[in-house]
């Protein structure tokens, strides 16, 4: 993959200033405007930094939200500057991360680029690290869960089915223990199933902070976690939504792995200082 008509996805990425950005105005990702930190880019792709309520293309199970492949499309078409001087043709996501996690958004501007990223993708040359807080049990410090998945028949939500489910594969790992039983875990996957990450970490007895359909526990007051804590908000939850993040993506088919990383949003860094977590 490296010709123009078959791109190399890990080729050398431009050094982008921490001030680009691209914007979307009201009603793109919703009432508010908001300006995405451009991660990485190339003349192939962009990586930009999603927030978590946003999802990446349209799919059943995430109609409510506003999706980037739309918003940024619409806003091609419509010749926005910005996004007309990175030469896009186009843009596609190369995958679908949950729209409840914030963290790296990989999208390609030609239409050749993007079947090449979809398909290295596919092949798990794209390796994700999401980046998640869960209880700690007091387990091992490393699992692996390869339990087939299949879509509920009812349910926006995924099931376990050796028989009829289709394979993939989760390495967890504990990155850091925080204080009242809370600890910071990574999920390393390749090609990246709906809710994989959600659902395989319940099987693994790790269950993402927030995550109702999972079985998740909720966020804890900061009364919870600091008994000595006093005064008013203290018994609010200390965060509001699943605790996860796509804290990078690494490219595997070249000796230089380039890899991507989104900086914790604020809200979720607050968090993990709260909880005395280490910062990743």
């Amino acid at each position: 993959m490296t010709n123009e008509s078959n791109p190399n996805p890990s080729k050398a990425a431009e050094v982008v200033n921490k001030a680009t950005a691209i914007g979307f105005p009201p009603p793109y990702l919703g009432e508010q405007a908001q300006r995405l930190p451009v991660l990485a880019r190339t003349s192939d792709w962009i990586a930009l930094a999603k927030p978590a309520g946003v999802a990446m293309r349209e799919h059943p199970w995430s109609l409510e939200y506003p999706n980037l492949d739309s918003a940024l499309n619409d806003q091609l078409k419509n010749e926005k500057p910005e996004l007309l001087r990175l030469g896009a043709e186009c843009f596609g996501s190369i995958y679908g991360l949950d729209p409840a996690f914030s963290g790296v958004a990989l999208f390609g501007l030609k239409r050749d680029a993007i079947a090449t990223l979809r398909e290295a993708y596919g092949d798990g040359q794209i390796e994700s690290r999401i980046h998640f807080i869960a209880r700690d049990d007091g387990g091992p410090e490393e699992r692996v869960i390869e339990a087939p998945l299949l879509p509920h028949r009812t349910q926006s939500k995924m099931i376990p089915s050796s028989a009829k489910g289709k394979k993939c594969k989760t390495s967890f790992k504990r990155l850091d223990q925080g204080i009242s039983g809370w600890a910071l875990w990574e999920a390393r996957v390749g090609y990246t199933r709906p809710h994989q990450v959600r659902l395989h970490a319940a099987l693994a007895d790790l269950p993402l902070m927030g995550d109702t359909l999972y079985r998740g526990p909720d966020s804890p007051s900061l009364s919870e976690l600091d008994r000595r804590k006093r005064g008013a908000g203290v018994k609010f939850p200390i965060f509001d939504g699943i605790a996860g993040h796509l804290a990078s993506v690494q490219f595997l088919s070249d000796p230089s792995t380039l890899k991507i990383e989104a900086p914790l949003p604020k809200r979720l860094k607050a968090c993990y200082k709260r909880m005395h977590l280490r910062l990743i």
